[in-house]
């Protein structure tokens, strides 16, 4: 089935963007989002559509702006289960989500193969290129919904390593069995530094466990677009 959203306010009224349930759709006012909102008002990241379960979800990043469903702000991090004629706002731009039981013609919904600026609403859908924080926020996105196949897949090398502190690993069958016990009890709360370079991506987090807050320290070496190698550290904050 053909899903899309259906822009409901501004110049564009009416017009469908495709949604692919291959590829995770992030809005916000960043020039590397799937979905840009140009306006000041509107967060980087305000938040990411993708498909689980055999339906799309709707998850806030936690911006200082809310994703309103039917005008009432989500729990940021929450997977929001989208139903036909959902409406949702971001600002002043409102999206209606549809689903039809047929595909709908490509030349209307597809994103462009370059950005293409849409006046008076002031939304740009951009071609799918690899872009380090929508990796990262995808990830988020997979362990909100503790699809940690989905992540392995869509995110590692098959021959993929992963390097901590007393430990090594390598394949993905190894690497479920860690991160399975690594993730257990965590909840995101924060992210502290974020960086990337040629083929690599550090970041440092901050997360809510069992034992207090922990600070989680993490490095990416990519090959392909997915990462070749993960070395992580995790450590309790210090008062």
């Amino acid at each position: 089935m053909a899903s899309f959203l259906i822009i409901q306010s501004g110049s564009h009224s009416g017009q469908r963007l495709a949604l692919d349930e291959n590829v995770v759709t992030t809005l916000g006012r960043n020039s590397d989002n799937l979905i840009r909102l140009e306006a000041p008002f509107v967060s980087l990241y305000e938040g990411v559509i993708r498909y689980h379960n055999n339906q799309f979800v709707l998850i806030d990043l936690g911006s200082e702006v809310p994703v309103l469903v039917r005008g009432m702000p989500l729990e940021p991090g929450a997977a929001y289960v989208l139903q036909p004629q959902d409406l949702f706002e971001i600002g002043s731009y409102v999206f209606r989500f549809q689903t039809l039981g047929f595909t709908m013609p490509t030349t209307t919904i597809v994103p462009k193969a370059s950005f293409e600026t849409q006046p008076g609403l002031g939304v740009v859908m951009a071609r799918q290129s690899f872009s380090a924080r929508r990796f990262f926020d995808e990830r988020r996105s997979f362990l909100q919904d503790n699809d940690l196949d989905g992540l392995l897949q869509a995110h590692y090398q098959p021959d993929a390593v992963l390097l901590g502190p007393g430990f090594g690993v390598s394949g993905l069958p190894a690497l479920r069995d860690k991160l399975t016990a690594a993730l257990t009890g965590l909840q995101f709360k924060r992210l502290d530094n974020f960086t990337q370079a040629e083929n690599s991506i550090f970041f440092e987090a901050t997360y809510n466990s069992s034992v207090g807050e922990t600070s989680q320290f993490e490095a990416w070496v990519l090959r392909d677009n997915k990462i070749a190698y993960d070395f992580v550290g995790l450590k309790i904050a210090s008062d």
